[in-house]
């Protein structure tokens, strides 16, 4: 799906594509690499270009190199573009090798990197930074965010605490219920930050988005349908077209038998790749008309994404070979390979039920082992996958 959205925090806290290699070039002209649609230019799109164009005059100065990327990476938060993020990275060109840089600097590069699913360096960044500047809290956000990712729950928890003194409230619990949410305390971890979103109603409405998300996900692991649905609604409230928190929602109204809603919301919003995959999910099970045009369209987005070396979305690929095309076996190569870099309980979930699908179990023994750890904090639909395990597997 979506990195968690230490994106949207990078202005707020100062007051979340493929690992670039060899350039593709198609053998044919035929080959599609990206449909675009037109856009009326705005204000924004101006004064980033005009922002752009500056940098392009003076490549080597920080502030503004800094400047131009974490507008780059908000606007592909905004879009779910991950084209940005490769703007912002040719932004960050002059530093983006060096060891030693600015700090400011190197948390933006942390953050592409994690972006680009490139967690060992992204935390490698973040390690300096924190040593750099103790007191930067987009740093200890970002790496809780890198940490929690992975799997490492417990060093995640301890890169949100010094948020307790860096930042307000909203912003330290938001993390630390990000993380313990997800290890068994996932009903407090929902009430806690909910409290506190009600006597902060008047922070800024990207944190408030934040907050509600985490909450909504809290709830929905709580197995507390009626409270997540309605923090899921206070979310998309604040931004109806929030991609990450509309991604999750989707998830929740499938997993509640709820397709149509879930066709309803998405249509308008099927050109951003995680969503087109839900609405196809959605059409899938009412036995839809449009089925086939976007298994169509689906398959044509992640064709180019292997032509440009693309290796970020092979959950969603997963989940498409999975559920859509029905070919277990191929599912689970392709969860194999996501989970070897990255671990949230989608990412464990995916794996095994691919396993389990496959006839294969023991190929998810890791997961196994993760799936416990969250499994006080789960959604009661997944416990059928670790009851399977015990009878089909020897893990």
């Amino acid at each position: 799906m979506f990195r968690p959205r230490t994106t949207l925090l990078l202005a707020l806290l100062t007051l979340a594509p493929p690992a670039l290699g060899a350039v593709y070039t198609p053998k044919l002209d035929t080959v599609v690499l990206e449909r675009l649609t037109f856009r009326p230019q705005s204000d924004a799109d101006r004064e980033l270009s005009a922002l752009r164009r500056q940098l392009a005059a003076q490549p080597n100065n920080a502030p503004l190199a800094a400047q131009v990327a974490q507008s780059l990476l908000e606007r592909g938060r905004a879009e779910a573009d991950p084209r940005y993020t490769g703007r912002a990275q040719a932004a960050l060109q002059p530093w983006w090798t060096l060891e030693k840089l600015p700090t400011p600097i190197r948390v933006l590069r942390a953050t592409i990197r994690q972006n680009l699913h490139l967690f060992p360096q992204a935390q490698k960044d973040l390690d300096a930074a924190v040593l750099e500047d103790p007191r930067n809290p987009q740093a200890w956000v970002t790496k809780a965010t890198v940490l929690s990712v992975t799997g490492r729950l417990e060093e995640a928890k301890r890169s949100c605490l010094p948020l307790l003194s860096l930042s307000g409230d909203l912003v330290a619990l938001s993390c630390l219920s990000g993380v313990s949410s997800r290890n068994g305390q996932a009903l407090q971890s929902a009430r806690a930050l909910e409290s506190v979103l009600k006597r902060e109603s008047s922070a800024p409405a990207a944190l408030r988005l934040w907050a509600w998300s985490t909450v909504a996900e809290a709830y929905e692991r709580a197995g507390r349908p009626l409270e997540a649905e309605k923090a899921y609604l206070a979310g998309l409230q604040l931004d109806p077209t929030d991609a990450y928190l509309l991604a999750a929602y989707a998830d929740f109204l499938l997993e509640q038998n709820r397709a149509q809603q879930v066709i309803s919301r998405l249509e308008p919003l099927r050109r951003i790749d995680a969503l087109l995959l839900r609405l196809a999910l959605a059409e899938k099970v009412l036995g839809h008309p449009n089925l086939k045009r976007d298994l169509d369209e689906l398959e044509a987005r992640f064709d180019a994404a292997r032509a440009r070396g693309d290796t970020v979305h092979r959950r969603e690929q997963a989940l498409y070979t999975l559920k859509l095309l029905e070919r277990p076996t191929d599912a689970l190569q392709l969860a194999q390979q996501n989970f070897a870099v990255q671990k949230e309980p989608l990412d464990v979930s995916v794996l095994l039920e691919s396993a389990l699908a496959a006839g294969q179990p023991n190929a998810a023994t890791e997961a196994v082992v993760l799936e416990r750890v969250y499994e006080g904090s789960r959604r009661r639909k997944r416990s059928w996958m670790l009851a399977r395990y015990t009878q089909d597997s020897v893990v």
